[in-house]
């Protein structure tokens, strides 16, 4: 082969890569490309258990995610499986996606169940499991280079793919290299920059046995866009006004932001016996840091542009509203934080000292993981698997001063404890009081976090020409403990050193029955219950602090069952689903700022039940063998049960000032819209063309909303007053329709002898420009004195609006 000319493509095309752009939704691109990998493999067979490809789901996923469109309403309730590994950690300050942004095409989809379906790839507790290789045989040998332009998430993206695909007895290779750049403003988050790199080996060898590594690598740092309430939209002009970044030194400065720097290594090992048993072993580890970083401040004003007090509408004289309306109009950067002032209160100090700073909270993390499954095809109705997951991780918190902001200095102090006359209840670190810290070193709060987590299950599965029946039992154990590296004076006691180890198990048990009436159509139920053990942020109240347990702390429980009509014609498909399910023992804890005691306070609920029912359907139909269109309709009920138990804690001696029950009942138990209409149509007027256009309506779409302001303590008492409605009843955001289209075209450029194919794609979002508040909540803190719900008003997030991409990719193989 003739490697000159295929060396000048490449370099042509890193050329234009450098030169383009790229941007999808984070949250859809993580899928999409998954989605695709898997569908040019798809093939509808008549084994329902073996049928991957959902148009309900995947219409939700990749549309309907600008409403919060989950199906059957529970959200954070998917899992990724990557070569038998689980990356998700039960402690918080890790992000497994986030490791992996942008470098999705470094995975093969082996299998995707929906509604906890019986898999021969695992135990699956959650709605959705995706079970992803990076086995580099599944990669069709060749190069791929890509690039696009877009104006969405971010600006310039490129990558390059290389897969040679060995013989028997050679290894095969599949690597990955991607960028993305997006510079200071060009996005409503700020910027976004990733670099990442992904390598596979495999090797086959003799007694169908194989081994395989892979490595993936990620340094990304993006902004956040912060929401913020509808009066400063009115006064910005702007429908993705963000009011965390501000002018310094006449730059944009975007200090609110999130970052990753963790490389991921996982080894594979299968041995196969023909077609009857199969026994894999993986292990994993990842090391590295991600964070997030802030502006923080203390002793000093609040620094933010959109604070209630600065807003026009906090002034009581119409002419000083008036007039301050005309302000912030006519000087749109008096909505933007104003870091030069922020920089000149610094420096003025007497001492140098700094009451702003650019504060990043980082977490050093370790994760270990190991995993093994045996597959066995007993006879030709008896099929089994068994298998377990072992995960030990530890997570070091800490926060270190990115940026002074112009002072020399920043004391080590707890900016959120309430001065209660003690010398040394605001020291963050008693050992070395009064402490002054300088860039780039560290502060604050000090700590580890372990955990060690085993699950182990078994699943048996019969079929017949008529009737499949599995059943699958899972049991697990995790164990945490907190281990403090600091003293602060709030808990000189509890603060410092180990905390004794805790325990909480996991059980659960899942059936499924399918009856096949015919080669079309089918019938099938499943059943599950499940006991959860908590994650860390459940069992610890503020391990920041403290090793105090949270209240209430429950296993949560899960039980459900479902049934499920299915018809499987040459031209159409049919799905109707009817599911019920309920949640038990639901907690949540919140700091802050309470009124009423003049202090912050946790927060603490417990008990908390959830009932999660609906019907849901879809139909998939060929039209004059031109039109492939896809039809959902979705109705659910999502709601709280009961009225759950809370407490509220004062955070500087967890003093318990009030506690009750929550007047709850009834009110919705999910932001995502409650009924769903969506409609695609797909065509592909010639073999190389497709076009598609899609539409998804949502409607009884609740807001986020505060639960503490709705105790017994605050709506019992004007339980007979016309107050008494608007505090306790929920909001709903408008009915809404959003409209999307995408558009593919591949053809073949010939270079010599040779025909190189190139595949383009053309996407647009929102193509009705319509203004779709994406996140809309209460805020916490309330007025619980004079119980006026307007003084803390309602803070949205708004849908970028019109977004287009534009994407190219060319293949040498």
């Amino acid at each position: 082969m003739n490697m000159r000319p295929i060396h000048k493509l490449l370099l042509l095309f890193l050329l234009l890569v450098f030169q383009s752009a790229h941007a999808q939704n984070e949250e859809e691109i993580t899928k999409q490309w998954v989605y695709d990998e898997n569908e040019r493999t798809y093939n509808w067979v008549p084994t329902l258990l073996k049928s991957n490809k959902n148009a309900l789901n995947s219409i939700a996923q990749f549309n309907g995610y600008v409403f919060n469109w989950i199906p059957r309403g529970q959200a954070y309730n998917n899992s990724t499986i990557i070569d038998g590994i689980n990356w998700d950690s039960n402690l918080n300050g890790w992000n497994a996606s986030f490791s992996y942004t942008g470098m999705y095409k470094i995975f093969h989809q082996k299998q995707s169940d929906e509604n906890l379906a019986y898999s021969s790839e695992g135990y699956s507790k959650t709605y959705r499991t995706s079970y992803l290789t990076t086995n580099s045989n599944l990669f069709k040998r060749g190069w791929q280079l890509h690039t696009g332009f877009s104006n969405a998430s971010y600006v310039n993206e490129g990558h390059i793919q290389y897969s040679a695909a060995g013989n028997r007895n050679e290894w095969s290779l599949h690597s990955f290299l991607v960028f993305q750049n997006t510079p200071n403003g060009m996005s409503p988050s700020g910027f976004k920059k990733i670099k990442g790199a992904a390598f596979s080996f495999d090797k086959l060898f003799k007694n169908n046995q194989s081994i395989g590594v892979t490595l993936w690598w990620n340094q990304t740092s993006q902004g956040k866009q912060a929401p913020s309430v509808i009066e400063a939209y009115t006064l910005s002009h702007l429908r993705n006004y963000n009011p965390s970044w501000g002018w310094l030194d006449g730059q944009a400065y975007y200090p609110n932001s999130k970052y990753t720097n963790v490389p991921v290594l996982s080894i594979r090992y299968e041995k196969r016996w023909r077609d009857k048993a199969i026994f894999q072993i993986n292990f994993g580890l990842a090391i590295g840091e991600q964070g997030t970083s802030q502006l923080d401040w203390t002793s000093t004003a609040d620094p933010r542009p959109d604070y209630y007090r600065y807003l026009p509408s906090y002034s009581k004289d119409s002419s000083t509203h008036s007039q301050l309306t005309q302000w912030f109009e006519s000087n749109p950067q008096a909505l933007q934080i104003n870091f030069d002032r922020i920089k000149k209160i610094n420096t003025a100090s007497l001492s140098k000292r700094s009451f702003y700073i650019i504060n990043k909270n980082s977490t050093n993390i370790i994760l270990a993981r190991a995993a093994a499954l045996y597959k066995l095809e007993i006879n030709n109705y008896w099929s089994t698997n068994v298998g377990v997951q072992i995960a030990k991780d530890k997570i070091h918190y800490f926060n270190v001063i990115d940026n002074l902001l112009g002072g020399q200095f920043f004391y080590n102090y707890n900016g959120w404890v309430i001065d209660d006359g003690l010398v040394n209840s605001f020291q963050n670190n008693i050992q070395s009081p009064d402490q002054k810290i300088k860039e780039g070193e560290r502060w604050g709060p000090n700590f580890e976090l372990q955990s060690m987590q085993a699950m182990s299950w078994l699943q048996v599965q019969n079929k017949s020409p008529r009737w499949e029946f599995s059943t699958g039992l899972n049991y697990g154990m995790d164990l945490f403990q907190r281990n403090g590296f600091n003293q602060n004076g709030l808990f000189i006691n509890n603060s410092l050193g180990r905390s004794s180890l805790l325990y909480f198990p996991s059980v659960g048990y899942k059936g499924q029955v399918l009856y096949k009436h015919s080669g079309r159509i089918y019938v099938r139920s499943i059943f599950f219950n499940q006991q959860f053990a908590p994650n860390s942020s459940a069992v610890f109240l503020d391990p920041a602090f403290h090793a105090f347990q949270t209240p209430f702390l429950l296993p949560l429980l899960k039980n459900g069952i479902d049934l499920s009509f299915y018809f499987r014609g040459v031209d159409t498909k049919i799905m109707l689903s009817a599911y019920f399910q309920k949640v038990k023992n639901e907690s949540e804890k919140r700091f802050f700022y309470h009124d009423r005691y003049g202090s912050f306070v946790y927060g603490v609920i417990g008990q908390k039940e959830s009932i999660y029912q609906g019907v849901e359907s879809s139909v998939e139909t060929l039209l004059f063998n031109f039109f492939q269109v896809e039809m959902s309709f979705n109705l659910g009920q999502y709601y709280i049960s009961n009225n759950p138990l809370y407490e509220i804690l004062l955070a500087n001696d967890i003093y318990n000032v009030e506690s009750g029950l929550l007047r709850l009942k009834n009110l919705p138990a999910t932001t995502g819209p409650e009924i769903t209409e969506a409609i695609s149509i797909q065509m592909q007027p010639t073999y190389s063309t497709r076009v598609s256009l899609t539409g998804v309506y949502a409607s009884k779409r609740a807001i986020s909303y505060d639960y503490y302001r709705r105790s017994a303590s605050v709506l019992d008492p004007i339980s007979a007053q016309k107050q008494y409605a608007s505090l306790h009843e929920v909001p709903y955001l408008p009915n809404q329709f959003v409209l999307n289209a995408s558009f593919s075209k591949s053809f073949n450029l010939k270079y010599g002898n040779r025909k190189i194919p190139i595949y383009s794609n053309f996407s647009f979002k929102n193509l009705l420009g319509t203004l779709i508040p994406v996140l809309v909540f209460e805020q916490s803190r309330f007025d619980y004195i004079n119980l006026n719900p307007n003084k803390y008003p309602l803070k949205y997030l708004y849908d970028q609006g019109l977004t287009y991409a534009i994407g190219i990719q060319l293949q040498i193989q």
